[in-house]
């Protein structure tokens, strides 16, 4: 993941009036082998690895702190419906990898790629909000995995 804050993209984003514009771009890899890439822009814009489509959308970036939760929350506009019916008909979990880039230079991201998995979409007619956080997210499973009773382990309790 690459974190690259030149003298430029420093100054535009402190500046208070600035032609240089951060860019937030996501590529959903979807099980199907179909690949959507969208950024938000008002035009589309070519990345390294192709099109980027116009859609609105806004991003949480997780805290970038040692504790820090590392789950990214996405709101996408849902006006033509067309990425609620792709995520639906899909059989398996799709990954996204978020980046930002400069409008000036879309081909080299200066933050990112977040590489994450969906864990949780909810829809409604304006909006769909993707919850996403690490491909597996071990430190919130529960240890043991299963129940430990009489039943299953039966050593564990003394019983033979």
């Amino acid at each position: 993941m690459s974190e690259l804050l030149t003298d430029t993209i420093a100054q535009a984003v402190l500046a208070q009036d600035t032609r240089e514009t951060p860019l937030a771009r996501v590529r959903f890899n979807l099980p199907d082998g179909q690949v959507l890439r969208y950024v938000n822009n008002n035009e589309p814009i070519e990345g390294s690895d192709g099109t980027y489509a116009v859609a609105p959308f806004e991003v949480s970036l997780p805290a970038d702190t040692d504790d820090g939760d590392n789950g990214v929350t996405m709101r996408v506009d849902n006006i033509d419906h067309e990425v609620s019916r792709t995520i639906r008909a899909q059989e398996g979990i799709p990954t996204a990898e978020i980046e930002v880039v400069m409008a000036a230079a879309p081909a080299t991201p200066f933050v990112g790629p977040y590489q994450l998995q969906v864990q949780q979409a909810t829809t409604d007619e304006l909006s769909i909000e993707l919850d996403m956080g690490a491909e597996e997210d071990f430190l919130n499973q529960s240890i043991p995995a299963q129940s430990v009773t009489p039943s299953n382990s039966p050593g564990y309790w003394g019983a033979a």
